[in-house]
């Protein structure tokens, strides 16, 4: 990446919003944000200071002071862009942050003081994707992905992929504080939001063009090599009974794989249909 790769990303930065998602649905909805043949668009995404209504998983709130944190949400149309391939999109988009994430800590420590570049250079190996949208350091939660569907007015799908990153936060409230953390938490404190949103862009771009050219096998390669879901237990409900099961994998179709005690498998396609068993 050079920095003329960076100034091509256009990213609309707005103030204290709901949520990044409902500015970038709006735009595309009104035709505010729309797509040329060449599948380019006015931007590439928006970033906000702060959000008030916030979306996490299960429809939790997103906890976020402003200024605090990464808080964006992402156009995609690179194809396999309609409902039937959201899981596919998710997993992508997990791929592309984790990805990015590392790439921007990694350009950060060219250019840190001592301590922090030594921080930085040690998260890298700790960054970790928690099926379906969790991103990880270490066993904390870093931050989130939310992926929604879009019908354009000109007939086709658009992804919306909201991104939220804990950046600067250094007091989080109640259990954030046992299970989350942030780059500040983890000493590294010269962030630029900003042009880590447009290392996200661009990591974006480039895992799309690697899935056109690899398939979607590609993807779930990079995925499990970041993947810390693998081995945990859940409760699923099958038949109407609850039942106990271990993470075996993601499929071709990013559902999570499940195995039984009596070695049955299932697929679980929505993070709503499983409980992580604790202990």
């Amino acid at each position: 990446m050079n920095a003329e790769t960076v100034r091509s990303v256009r990213l609309e930065q707005v103030d204290v919003v709901t949520s990044t998602l409902d500015v970038a649905r709006e735009n595309i909805l009104s035709g505010r944000v729309a797509f040329n043949q060449l599948g380019q668009a006015r931007y590439d995404g928006v970033l906000a200071y702060g959000q008030s209504h916030g979306r996490g998983q299960h429809g939790r709130m997103w906890y976020s002071l402003p200024g605090e944190s990464l808080l964006s949400a992402y156009y995609f149309r690179r194809g396999l862009t309609d409902p039937q391939h959201a899981h596919q999109i998710g997993i992508l988009a997990g791929v592309a942050v984790a990805t990015g994430l590392r790439s921007y800590l990694l350009r950060l420590a060219e250019c840190a003081e001592d301590a922090e570049r030594f921080a930085a250079l040690g998260l890298v190996s700790r960054i970790g994707l928690k099926w379906p949208n969790d991103l990880l350091l270490g066993r904390r939660k870093l931050g989130g992905l939310l992926t929604e569907m879009v019908l354009a007015p000109d007939g086709e799908w658009v992804a919306l992929i909201g991104v939220g990153i804990n950046v600067h936060a250094r007091c989080l409230p109640g259990d954030l504080a046992r299970t989350a953390t942030s780059l500040s938490r983890e000493e590294v404190t010269s962030v630029n939001i900003r042009h880590l949103a447009e290392q996200i862009v661009i990591a974006l771009h480039e895992e799309a063009g690697r899935r056109r050219v690899e398939g979607f096998e590609g993807v779930l390669d990079r995925w499990r090599e970041l993947d810390r879901t693998y081995g945990l237990r859940f409760h699923a409900t099958v038949d109407g009974a609850e039942v106990e099961a271990t993470a075996v994998g993601v499929d071709e179709q990013g559902g999570l794989q499940l195995r039984l005690k009596d070695g049955s498998c299932l697929t679980a396609r929505a993070a709503s249909s499983l409980r992580e068993a604790v202990g």
